[in-house]
């Protein structure tokens, strides 16, 4: 294997070489894709997830109606299709997902990736309508649970972005620009990026974002209203056992800050993976309500394509009219 061609590889994947990725999200799981196409060496893959899951929740409310078991995005099935000659990268890839209550009249289907990019002996270039934002990278990258974990609020699948990431000899960059910040069609322009250092035996990676005053969503209308984001997280790795730890400023618009600190821990045992993690995080308003919690889960690797997960959260805060007890289970198969 060439090494320019490892580089390229691991600069793709640059926050998710030491954790156990038990549970990837779509849009990662479309990073992992394109990696195999690299190393593989082909022009073209086409791969993707079935799953079948769901979330409990207590006492949830739906309008009027209690729903605490509801699918939340889980089943449904994710398609990737990527293409590569010679420095020359693509990627299409997209999710279905059942309504939350399993109904497939309401389904979506979302365009997570749709970009082209170019390899250089840095890194790579890339230009498309969708692509993940360079933070979001690695801003899970000291989370090892399963579902519940915490990561800073950066901005995730983002729309009409441009973007430079790349890793040498352990050392790892990259930087983006976006004009969507929520993929859907608002315009909040922002840019993030990060630095970092990973080996076999730890990462360790500063991230930055900010974000424009102008066309961001309200809390009311579902936003965050952060204005900017400053995060340190890292992992060390004792064999099959694992530590990570992250620290995250948050800053909405209205110039008051909110900190997240979180730790979790993770142990591996040939096809069973155990995680258990703790975060709390303070209220933007001094009179606000802090959020604090626990989760713990496992997966369990069926076979090479096929597996299992479950994750539990219980809610530690107080007076914040939240109900204690979250579940997330599934089923999934990788095609």
């Amino acid at each position: 294997m060439k090494k320019t061609v490892l580089a390229v590889a691991l600069s793709l994947v640059a926050g998710s070489a030491i954790a156990n990725d038990v549970n990837l999200d779509a849009s990662e799981r479309a990073r992992e894709s394109i990696i195999d196409l690299i190393l593989s060496g082909e022009e073209f893959s086409v791969g993707g997830q079935v799953a079948v899951g769901g979330y409990y929740k207590d006492g949830r409310m739906d309008g009027t109606e209690k729903e605490e078991f509801y699918n939340g995005g889980v089943t449904g099935f994710d398609l990737f299709v990527n293409y590569q000659k010679g420095n020359v990268l693509g990627q299409f890839a997209g999710e279905f997902d059942l309504a939350d209550n399993y109904s497939s009249m309401d389904a979506d289907f979302t365009v997570i990736d749709a970009w082209v990019g170019y390899k250089t002996g840095f890194g790579v270039a890339s230009l498309g309508y969708a692509n993940d934002s360079a933070l979001d990278a690695v801003d899970g990258a000291a989370d090892l649970t399963i579902e519940f974990g915490a990561s800073a609020s950066d901005a995730s699948d983002v729309n009409q972005v441009v973007k430079f990431e790349g890793i040498k000899q352990g050392f790892k960059y990259a930087v983006s620009y976006y004009g969507d910040r929520e993929a859907d069609a608002s315009g909040q322009k922002g840019f993030n990026g990060y630095v970092g250092y990973q080996n076999e035996q730890f990462q360790v990676n500063f991230g930055y974002e900010n974000n424009d005053d102008k066309n961001h969503k309200s809390a009311a209308n579902g936003g965050d209203e952060v204005e900017q984001i400053m995060l340190v997280n890292g992992v060390v790795n004792f064999g099959e056992i694992a530590v990570g730890a992250n620290v995250a400023q948050h800053e909405n618009f209205a110039g008051q800050d909110s900190m997240l600190y979180s730790a979790s821990a993770a142990y591996t045992m040939d096809k069973l993976y155990l995680a258990i993690g703790y975060a709390t995080q303070e209220a933007y308003a001094a009179n606000g309500v802090d959020s604090e919690w626990t989760n713990f889960g496992a997966s369990y690797q069926i076979t090479n394509k096929l597996s299992t997960l479950v994750d539990f959260k219980v809610d530690l805060s107080d007076d914040n009219n939240n109900d204690d007890l979250e579940a997330f289970f599934k089923v999934a198969y990788d095609f």
